[in-house]
């Protein structure tokens, strides 16, 4: 009986000397590609909004590029000169009226067009002729570029670029007998003159 107990004790002892330290083996693939790391900081150690896997295509620094906050189409402008009714009052022997249309384009650039029509009369200061010239209709197209693109669209400085062209015609009257502008045109008026202008300007506006 002793002899038995004895064996039965020796081989629980055995057995537990065994199971010590025995790790139960787990399935590995060392072909398995890398679980992927989430990246909470860019490149320069600022905290990002939202982590991402792909730290090196992201960079927070970017070089800064000029953009306005205002949309693309930014509105149509339709304006109308009558200044030169104003002036007729105060003597102005020329007078010219127009109408114009500008699209903003961010409010930086403003392609425009102007269309008009102007006449005018002039006698030389020493009465040697008189000039009129009849209704003539001239049209101009161009671009004004807004250095104030960011700011409130009713503040503008911009310097733009006019091409125009122009039919005009006009008659000189009253010659003086004997002056220059007399021997020069070998008669003492000028009828029916006219001419095709093509040209082009500069405005600007602080």
């Amino acid at each position: 009986m002793m002899a038995a107990m004895l064996f039965c004790i020796v081989a629980q002892a055995a057995s537990a000397q065994t199971n010590k330290g025995t790790i139960s083996p787990v399935d590995s693939d060392d072909d398995a590609p890398p679980k992927p790391v989430l990246h909470y900081y860019d490149k320069h150690g600022d905290r990002l909004e939202q982590p991402v896997l792909y730290l090196a295509e992201l960079d927070t620094v970017k070089s800064v590029r000029p953009s306005s906050p205002y949309p693309l189409f930014n509105g149509v402008t339709i304006g109308v000169n009558f200044i030169d009714a104003i002036m007729k009052i105060g003597g102005q022997k020329h007078q010219s009226y127009d109408v114009s249309a500008s699209v903003s384009l961010h409010n930086w650039f403003f392609p425009i067009v102007e269309a008009g029509i102007g006449w005018g009369d002039h006698t030389d200061n020493n009465d040697i002729y008189k000039y009129k010239a009849k209704p003539s209709f001239y049209a101009k197209a161009g671009i004004n570029y807004n250095f104030l693109y960011k700011s409130n669209p009713d503040y503008m400085a911009y310097i733009g670029l006019r091409f125009g062209i122009s039919h005009h015609s006009w008659d000189i009257t009253d010659i003086k007998e004997g002056s220059d502008m007399a021997q020069e045109a070998g008669a003492l008026e000028l009828l029916g003159q006219s001419c095709l202008s093509v040209y082009g300007a500069r405005r600007w506006r602080a």
